[in-house]
């Protein structure tokens, strides 16, 4: 019974999300405005059109991966990839029940299913699957060399399995809902997001000598990604920067949003206006000011590489049809 009212719940939450727009927060009182908007919207190219509900994208090789939700009640999402220079758009899985999670390596990609709680392994090469686990209940999903990592916030466990198969380890257990997760050969590192306005978030690393908390007091922190300098996420107070080993600073007045992404210099993240959302930088390291880069309709992933930023955008919280665009840097 917990598990289906888990799982009913994140449906409608689902639902929820996709009805009511996200607005940014106020910034406190005698900060900076951004600079100015530039006068282009949705500037660059198209690489994909009519996209159903497009939800994660991960750049790898020469291609943008991404999956399309679907609708709640059907089994109609889909595992997609277009080159990144534009091209013909392949369906390489079809007939996915609201895939979310998405990880993709030279040989596989992974998604999680929102729906019925699997965690597939999918080949590029021939599209064939592999149920790896059931059960999984969470967006996070990640690799780091030979294996998959997941966590499950239901039950409060993160666990990994061995990319060749093998069974299902329990690394932890007992933990405060863990949702997003970023994966490296040293181990996991993961946010419990903790209640509304409760300032109770924190972010966990698994490392040699067992979990350790990287931070604690967070004001609902989410939208986890990672590089190779540091962890970066979305919180209460602004967009939230761990440089590794040196210290934690927000770069942001509070109201940036995800999708995140991340370059060798700046951070990318998004401003919800009234009818779309402005596509914003600021250096990863400090030293500058928040920077427009371009107004678009609503945006559903990000990815960024040396030569260009790619998105998703929605005409409206509501709608269906996603648009792919490539913006050269």
């Amino acid at each position: 019974m917990k598990r289906a009212a888990a799982l009913g719940l994140a449906l409608l939450a689902l639902a929820a999300c996709r009805r009511t727009p996200r607005r940014a927060a106020p910034a406190p009182s005698g900060a900076a405005p951004p600079a100015a908007a530039p006068a282009q919207r949705d500037a660059g190219d198209i690489l994909a059109e009519g996209q159903t509900w497009p939800a994660a994208m991960q750049l790898q090789g020469g291609h943008v991966y991404w999956v399309n939700r679907g609708d709640i009640d059907r089994a109609t999402g889909s595992l997609r990839r277009v080159p990144r220079h534009g091209g013909r758009v392949e369906t390489l899985a079809d007939g996915l029940q609201l895939p979310s999670a998405l990880a993709v390596d030279g040989e596989a990609a992974y998604l999680v299913s929102l729906r019925d709680g699997s965690l597939h392994r999918i080949v590029l090469a021939d599209g064939s699957r592999e149920l790896v686990a059931t059960g999984v209940r969470s967006e996070g999903v990640a690799l780091a060399g030979e294996r998959v990592y997941w966590t499950d916030r239901v039950l409060g466990e993160v666990r990994m399995r061995s990319k060749r198969g093998g069974p299902v380890v329990t690394l932890l257990s007992g933990r405060n809902y863990p949702n997003e997760i970023v994966a490296e050969p040293s181990g996991p590192t993961w946010l419990e997001p903790g209640t509304l306005s409760g300032h109770n978030g924190e972010l966990w690393q698994l490392a040699e000598r067992g979990p350790q908390r990287v931070r604690g007091q967070l004001d609902f922190p989410h939208g986890l990604r990672g590089d190779r300098d540091g962890f970066f996420w979305v919180d209460g107070q602004g967009l939230a920067f761990w440089e590794r080993d040196v210290a934690m600073t927000y770069l942001t007045a509070p109201g940036a949003e995800t999708p995140l992404a991340s370059d060798p210099v700046y951070l990318y993240y998004f401003r919800f206006q009234g009818d779309g959302a402005d596509l914003m930088r600021v250096p990863k390291h400090g030293g500058g000011d928040e920077n427009r880069i371009v107004h678009t309709d609503w945006p559903a992933a990000l990815a960024v590489d040396d030569q260009a930023l790619y998105w998703f955008s929605m005409r409206d919280p509501s709608a269906s049809d996603g648009t792919l665009r490539r913006l050269p840097r």
